[in-house]
Order: structure tokens, then sequence, then C-alpha cells
């Protein structure tokens, strides 16, 4: 499975998904030929449920639709070098035995106005970065993967991603890697008009950027990068965050969260949601409409600040 030219991250997600929810399964103590079908779907089944086994296990959506696409890999590999029947031909995926989608649809985070004018008005070496975030609704992978040369004629491009993954030889080997790539869909890749007092702060931040390389005797194109120069990943981002947040003076909440934020502000201000899912680079306009049902018509109405209002920074 290792040849089938699998990015290096689906390689590891595939990993993962085996070590944690398929290897402890009672049923992998059998020789592969002996598992059937039935087996298969009982499994996933539990797993809807948040069993495996009669244990009680964390499992989202999207992580049994991967297990599920794995498993669809594995068995016609096992069928085509002649270890067993392809069992996963009358497989069906279930649902996640969850809450209702209007509940689902209050638990995503965003942050209020005030807890905005305070993330990007507390100094910050990373503070365009978050105020960046806040402002365009860019993945933490593509803020990180951000050049120079993206920022052009008061846009900026999303051409690339920063991913970080452990790389798995047939030994099974694991050495982490940081590799810049293409985004995965095609759809992520877009431009987004900055307000203009976010075009400013980029020209202030652009400009003591400069004068840390000098000052700390480094070069790079990159845009947000340690104070020596190296990469930032996300492990990095996160503390980063989070220690923002504490002196910010606002409640923790995910990194992702300035990406809803800025899709509900989208919302809150008229934008059509088809141009909302192009700026936020969904592949699916129905992901972006989740946050639109989250934003009631009486707040459209009132959609009190622009976007580019709420970026200025009083100094």
């Amino acid at each position: 499975m290792l040849h089938e030219n699998l990015a290096p991250g689906t390689i590891e997600l595939y990993e993962r998904q085996y070590r944690e929810k398929l290897a402890p399964a009672a049923m992998m103590i059998r020789p592969i030929k002996e598992i059937s079908s039935a087996d298969i779907q009982t499994m996933l089944n539990g797993l809807a449920k948040g069993r495996l086994d009669g244990k009680e296990i964390d499992v989202s959506q999207s992580a049994l639709k991967n297990l599920y696409k794995y498993l669809k890999r594995l068995f016609k590999y096992l069928s085509n070098e002649g270890y067993c029947q392809d069992i996963m031909i009358s497989i069906t995926l279930p649902r996640l035995e969850v809450e209702s989608d209007s509940k689902r649809i209050k638990e995503i985070e965003v942050f209020t106005e005030e807890e905005i004018r305070k993330i990007i008005e507390t100094p910050n070496r990373k503070q365009f970065l978050f105020q960046l975030a806040l402002a365009t609704g860019l993945r933490a992978s593509e803020l990180l993967a951000l050049t120079y040369d993206d920022f052009k004629d008061g846009n900026v491009s999303i051409s690339k991603q920063i991913n970080t993954h452990y790389k798995i030889d047939e030994s099974s080997y694991r050495e982490y890697e940081r590799v810049i790539q293409k985004p995965k869909s095609p759809s992520s890749v877009r431009a987004i008009p900055l307000p203009l007092n976010v075009q400013e702060a980029f020209k202030k931040y652009t400009i003591w950027h400069r004068q840390e390389m000098l000052r700390n005797g480094y070069r790079t194109d990159y845009v947000f990068t340690s104070e020596s120069g190296r990469f930032l990943d996300k492990g990095n981002l996160r503390i980063a965050w989070i220690r923002h947040l504490k002196r910010a003076g606002v409640e923790y909440r995910k990194f992702h969260a300035c990406r809803s934020t800025f899709c509900t502000m989208l919302c809150k201000n008229g934008v059509p949601l088809e141009t909302a899912s192009k700026l936020m680079g969904h592949s699916d306009v129905n992901i972006t409409a989740k946050f639109y049902r989250l934003v009631s018509s009486s707040e459209m109405k009132k959609a009190a600040d622009k976007i580019d209002s709420l970026f200025s920074i009083e100094n």
C-alpha cells in the first residue's frame, strides 16, 4: 500500500486509523481470511455509536469516514495480492449517532468583536499573524506557508500550504518531516482581498521583520518564522496562541476559531453564500452554509460594522 503514490499525510492518517481503531478490535487476533464483511460492518456500526467491542471510544464522523476509506484500500490491496476476498464491497458507511445538527451548529466557536479587538491590539511578535488569521480566515497551514510574494495589489494569494507529519516507511519507522505542498483541493487556491487596515499592518510588519532578519542574522522569504528564521509549525503556533489569548484576557478557543469567526463575519455583513465559500476555500458550499445557519436573520440585518473598520488598531 505504501507504493500507491499516496501523499505522506494520507499515509500517516491511515496508519493512525489502523493503530487507534482497527488494531485494538478483538477481531484482529484472527487470520485475515476469517474476518467477514459482517465483522467489519458490526465494528463500524459500533464505532458510530461511540463503542468498540463494548468499550466507549471517542470518534468523529470524519474519523469514521477515514477508517472506512482505509479499509476499502486495505482489502482491495489484500484481494489483489491474493490474501483474501475484497469484503468491503457490501459494507456501508454508517452515520455517527450524535446530537442534532442545530446543537452541533451551536458548538462552532467564534470570537466577539470585543475579543477580536483584544486579540489584535495586544502586543506580540506574532500579532500580525493573528490579525491576518482573523481578517482572512486562512487555515493555519496556509498562513505558515505564506511568502512575501503572496502579497500583491491588496490581496493575499493562497497556492500552497505547510504540512507536518510522520513519514512512515515499509519497516514502520516514523520520521517527523515538514513539507510545502499544493492545497489538497483546487478550491483552496484563491486570492483574498485584504482590508485597508490589514494592508497597512502588513507594511509595518514587513519593515519590522526585515529589521529582525538583520539583527538576528538570517534571511527568509517566508512571512512567519521563528526568531532564527526557522519554519513555524502548528505546535509552535498553538503554544504561542494559548499564551497570546491569556495575555489578551480572552477565553481560550482553538486557533481554528479565527477561521470560523471570519466566516460568520462574512455572513453578518451580507456577503453571498457562494462568495463566502470561495473566500473560505471550501470544496463544498454546504460546509460554508453551516456557518450561515449559525447567524440569525436579525443579526444579518444589523451587521453594524464592516470588516475593514473592525481591524483598525489604535496607536
